[in-house]
């Protein structure tokens, strides 16, 4: 992952911990998590493995498209690419960009990333996206068997049919995880 924000740390060495398994094969117990804030007061996990780069881009640069829901802020050029901008928590129901006190010069997005073989391209399997949210925070280090599956009924957050299910920060402080192939999916198709 390329990143052009030094808001990340580097990992820490004893962080990434490979034991065997029964097995003798090698598990790694550990996944990164790129914390970040979307407005008024929601806090989300993605994992680091499906992104490619954390941006900031100058306001004004995201360029819109008509006939778009809410949530699809428009193209931006990304290193001579159209990378589609949504705005992730107007996708999840939280307020809108275009509804905030523009008191910021720049947006942070994120690069998410995936290959699947769903209504992506054939060339190559991979597809990407730019998230826009209010900030990027940190990087945070689970154990992947630790996140729990996020509940059957919808509930007040609209952030979970695009989770991946919930983790218990050792703190004590439950957190989102998403799942990029649930964003992609929700993408306008063609």
């Amino acid at each position: 992952m390329t990143v052009s924000d030094p808001l990340l740390p580097p990992a820490p060495p004893s962080s990434t911990t490979d034991l065997s398994d029964s097995d003798g094969t090698e598990t790694d117990l550990t996944e990164q998590l790129l914390r970040l804030h979307l407005l008024p007061d929601t806090t989300a996990l993605l994992p680091v493995a499906q992104l490619t780069e954390v941006l900031k881009i100058p306001i004004g640069q995201i360029t819109p498209m008509p006939h778009m829901p809410d949530w699809v802020m428009g193209i931006y050029n990304w290193r001579g690419e159209i990378l589609w901008m949504i705005d992730l928590g107007s996708l999840a129901g939280l307020m809108p960009w275009y509804r905030r006190a523009m008191s910021a010069s720049n947006y942070a997005a994120i690069v998410l990333d995936t290959k699947s073989s769903k209504s992506l391209s054939k060339d190559t399997g991979k597809q990407t996206l730019g998230l826009v949210v209010n900030r990027v925070e940190d990087i945070e280090w689970c154990n992947p068997n630790s996140i729990q599956s996020p509940p059957a009924s919808g509930g007040a957050n609209g952030l979970i049919p695009f989770s991946r299910g919930y983790w218990r920060t050792p703190d004590g402080e439950m957190r989102t995880v998403l799942d990029s192939e649930a964003i992609f999916e929700a993408m306008p198709k063609p």
